[in-house]
């Protein structure tokens, strides 16, 4: 079994790349500054991506053509989704930015979303003033504030919506969509809410960790994770399926141990930091099966002792070193306590 893992494995890494290079493209209607309008296919990026440009063909034999934010006016999908090229000061590096934002509501005050540097932000836009809303973040060490409920008051507050109106709000799309069309239904105004597209996103996962500590003590894993993400409900928060194999060696005055854990866990995947650098934990329930060699009689023969229910607790960091690669450090007690193990993941996108 061990060798029937490690091929799926090898197989998994050697035709990830093809399936990588699949676009996808969406039906839609271009609208350039120029005034020029097209219907053709956009190429579907993150909206981390499409920030700096949208990439576009009029017909799917046609050659893609890019272009920048600042050539384009407006960029609709036929999912529902508009973008618009916004002006906006970055309250981090106080620079005027010229970005593609996804429209949120349209009306006499406007909402936008967008991503700078991994951190969701959004834009209010209200007759011609455009006002970058950010959660506070560690820098350096230190918090950063950026105020945005105060932001927030000083644009939409007024007699019709009252200062303490902001004081329980949070930075998400819920809270400010409610609150932007509340102010925007005192004063009679359009409020055109834009339905976003969020699709469940989902990765495979493909890694290969380990730790040697010296010839008597080591351990290794292979492992293929089925990680799926909604957005709508937590962009921070996975469910995942995987199927697991390690490899533990121990030898001491007293025992000489080689150990096979094949498990298939059922587990939450939370991160902490919407970076490059995540911290993260899993915790979740697994079936597995041990198979020990040398000390047979501590572990009896049988279905109970073999085969059973385990828990996974774990924990570590995860970086992305390039596009669709990761290497992470991590401890798990899954069935029985690892050791802190460092490895590297290849990560395909469904």
């Amino acid at each position: 079994m061990k060798y029937c893992v490690l091929f799926i494995l090898f197989k998994i890494l050697s035709f990830s790349l093809s399936a990588q290079i699949k676009e996808t493209f969406i039906k839609g209607q271009l609208e350039l500054e120029s005034g020029e309008i097209y219907q053709g296919y956009f190429k579907r990026v993150t909206l981390k991506n499409i920030k700096n440009g949208v990439t576009f063909k009029k017909e799917l034999s046609d050659d893609e053509q890019y272009y920048k934010a600042s050539d384009v006016k407006e960029a609709r999908f036929e999912t529902g989704e508009i973008f618009r090229t916004i002006s906006s000061v970055n309250v981090v590096n106080q620079k005027k930015e010229i970005f593609l934002a996804s429209l949120l509501i349209d009306g006499k005050a406007s909402l936008y979303e967008s991503v700078s540097e991994e951190d969701f932000i959004y834009i209010l836009a209200k007759e011609g003033e455009y006002v970058w809303l950010q959660n506070d973040k560690i820098e350096d060490g230190n918090l950063r504030k950026y105020y945005f409920r105060n932001k927030l008051a000083a644009v939409l507050s007024s007699e019709k919506v009252s200062y303490s109106s902001f004081d329980n709000i949070s930075l998400n799309d819920k809270d400010l969509i409610s609150i932007v069309s509340l102010y925007n239904s005192h004063y009679s105004s359009k409020n055109i809410i834009v339905q976003k597209n969020v699709e469940k996103l989902k990765y495979l996962i493909v890694g290969l960790s380990g730790m040697y500590k010296n010839n008597n003590e080591q351990e290794y894993n292979a492992s293929i994770v089925y990680r799926s993400f909604f957005p709508s409900i937590s962009q921070s928060t996975s469910f995942n399926i995987a199927l697991n194999y390690y490899y533990n060696l121990y030898v001491d005055e007293s025992a000489n141990l080689k150990r096979r854990l094949y498990t298939l866990p059922i587990f939450l995947h939370q991160t902490f930091l919407k970076k490059s650098v995540r911290p993260y934990v899993d915790v979740g329930l697994n079936v597995s099966y041990i198979n020990d060699e040398f000390y047979e009689a501590y572990y009896q023969k049988g279905f109970q002792k073999t085969y059973g229910f385990g828990l996974l607790v774990g924990g570590g960091i995860e970086a992305d070193i390039f596009k669709y690669f990761q290497v992470k450090a991590e401890y798990k007690f899954e069935n029985y306590s690892h050791m802190v193990m460092l490895g590297f993941a290849r990560v395909i996108k469904l």
